[in-house]
């Protein structure tokens, strides 16, 4: 709380314990609304609330996480910039008065400076930048509330590390953002953990989308979906080429009849040839992405010869962890039976 305090005493010169309002000058709220920066007066602040004029009607009880500093360019120095995690008091026609939430649970402080630590180490210098890392941290607040998840970001995490994590809760919040009852999703504490690990080891994009696609899925309203834990657990263990071939046999999968389960209908078969076309490697590194995803419960099991012609056929028929695998990590937000229910 002291940078807050100090920086609320320089603007205000009041005795806090009277959390008189006061006019501002200059002063803008810094938001984002899920597809840029929205830049809005504050009419007034106090050391306890803020008055923002805006045209957008927020309900009572609304959170809104912004940005209140001098209008213009970020604000290099801490010290002259506050982010704060706020709770609308007063909706009026022309603004709204907001409550700091810190305020009055100082517990909630540390998911504010977790905004200020990441956009430190990510070397953020710019107002859209600094925004969208509130954004991330205050969706991370939203669905797993808990604090162990500041503790990983912060000491577990190295900078490349959280970089790849703070950009992977961005693509996550992007997904579910226009969901009806948005505010209301939560995701289970053991998965958004495992999910934060093994994104932020993530090497390439398409892992990064992935995973937030997955975190989207582990969000519900009515708490999370614990069940996708060995999903997690087998996509941690994954390289680019086994996710190529398995999205490439859930596809074939999909085009075909699906049995409830959903189980495959019929043997998916393709050619060792396909399958270095796919992943642009060589037989041997094929064989062994292919035996991977066998290893590891994805490909239904039978046996597999080592074959090295490229016109051999390779049996790559997902096994139903590797069927609900696959559409956990597709844009499709219903279960697994309706995913493969879909024409592909």
């Amino acid at each position: 709380m002291k940078s807050k305090s100090r920086w609320l005493e320089r603007l205000l010169h009041a005795d806090k314990e009277r959390a008189e309002r006061r006019p501002t000058e200059d002063f803008a709220a810094y938001r984002w609304d899920g597809t840029s920066v929205r830049e809005e007066a504050v009419r007034d602040v106090s050391s306890t609330g803020v008055f923002v004029l805006t045209s957008e009607r927020w309900p009572l009880g609304k959170t809104v996480w912004m940005t209140l500093q001098r209008r213009g360019q970020l604000e290099l120095n801490a010290e002259r910039r506050m982010t704060a995690q706020t709770k609308v008091t007063r909706p009026l026609a022309d603004g709204a008065g907001c409550m700091f939430v810190s305020v009055a649970h100082p517990e909630e402080r540390a998911w504010e400076e977790l905004v200020e630590h990441a956009a430190t180490v990510t070397g953020v210098h710019d107002i859209t930048g600094y925004v969208k890392a509130m954004a991330a941290v205050a969706f991370l607040r939203q669905i797993c509330p808990d604090r162990a998840v500041v503790a990983l970001l912060r000491e577990r995490l190295s900078n490349l590390r959280l970089q790849r994590a703070m950009e992977m809760l961005r693509g996550a919040y992007d997904l579910v953002r226009n969901e009806e009852k948005a505010e209301d999703l939560r995701a289970p504490r053991a998965l958004v953990e495992q999910i934060l690990e093994a994104c932020s080891d993530a090497q390439d994009g398409q892992a990064s989308t992935l995973w937030a696609t997955l975190l989207a899925r582990c969000c519900t309203p009515t708490g999370g979906d614990a069940s996708l834990g060995p999903v997690i657990e087998a996509m941690r263990r994954m390289t680019d080429a086994p996710l190529k071939i398995l999205g490439d046999a859930c596809e074939r999968a999909r085009r075909d009849a699906m049995k409830p389960g959903p189980e495959c209908a019929t043997t998916v078969m393709t050619t060792l040839e396909e399958l270095m076309w796919l992943t642009d490697m060589r037989e041997t590194p094929v064989q062994q992405a292919v035996q991977q995803l066998a290893e590891l419960g994805l490909l239904e099991e039978t046996e597999r010869l080592l074959v090295m012609k490229p016109s051999a056929k390779v049996d790559v028929t997902p096994s139903s962890l590797g069927l609900r695998t696959y559409a956990a990590t597709s844009r499709h937000r219903g279960t697994t039976e309706e995913f493969y229910g879909q024409p592909a």
